[in-house]
């Protein structure tokens, strides 16, 4: 029995295809930077940009890749490799 193909898909492309699909609620994914942020936001946060409020925080990148699953943006056949 053959293995099913996996194609990858980098962390960058992943929150790429996120903000697109996003865009429409008018909402983006950040990632902190090392510090007092990463401390209060956690690794990634969600930006409401007309508000320009956070929408919500304290994410990490598997969060993101259930996200990404629930949106269909991240397919059965993909998975995330990291950089």
């Amino acid at each position: 029995m053959t293995k099913p193909i996996r194609y990858p898909v980098t962390e960058r492309a992943l929150i790429q295809r996120l903000n697109r699909n996003l865009s429409h609620e008018h909402l983006r994914v950040k990632k902190t930077r090392e510090g007092r942020s990463s401390l209060d936001l956690g690794d990634y946060y969600i930006l409401d940009i007309h508000r320009n409020a956070i929408a919500e925080h304290h994410l990490s990148l598997p969060d993101l890749v259930d996200m990404a699953k629930e949106r269909k943006i991240l397919r059965a056949f993909e998975n995330l490799v990291t950089e």
